[in-house]
């Protein structure tokens, strides 16, 4: 099977965007994202962008990890399938898509792509974690991929100290 697809960057991370205007590729997404995402035997990348047909939006943003399972939403990629859509869908500067069930704008600017993001859920809030640093506090918040806010006055060790793998 020949499928052309673009590889693009935003902020480090690496993505490969596929036009799946016609939905051709959407059985065998998982296993597309799979193979191509590998680093060792495929092209490599951080996930597989998908561009599709939306009815309420300018077009949909289908992220899939390299593992093949469904994606949320990433900023990085959305930024990236924004310049797709204007590069090579001659979408205009402004636009409107969908990712992972909410609404998202872009602007493409002449440096880079501003993404509009939609208000964060607060999933939970005055959640405590445990780490060899100590406790930390902070809220958990849906933002289209769930984030871990910290409360930056919880922090017994400076921020440029903090091992954020100890938690």
């Amino acid at each position: 099977m020949h499928i052309e697809f673009e590889k693009m960057v935003a902020a480090g991370n690496d993505f490969i965007v596929i036009d799946n205007s016609d939905d051709h590729l959407t059985p065998l997404a998982s296993q597309i994202a799979r193979a191509m995402c590998d680093r060792h035997f495929g092209v490599g990348s951080d996930g597989l962008l998908l561009f599709e047909r939306s009815d309420v939006t300018d077009f949909r943003m289908r992220f899939i990890n390299p593992d093949g399972s469904s994606g949320m939403m990433c900023g990085n990629g959305g930024r990236c399938i924004a310049r797709f859509a204007h590069e090579r869908k001659g979408m205009g500067r402004k636009m409107c898509f969908e990712a992972a069930g909410r609404l998202y704008g872009a602007n493409i600017l002449d440096n880079g792509v501003e993404l509009i993001l939609p208000m964060p859920f607060i999933l939970r809030s005055d959640c405590v974690l445990e780490s060899t640093q100590g406790k930390v506090h902070g809220t958990l918040v849906d933002s289209g991929a769930p984030h871990f806010v910290i409360e930056l006055e919880s922090l017994k060790t400076p921020l440029d100290k903090l091992d954020v793998n100890s938690f």
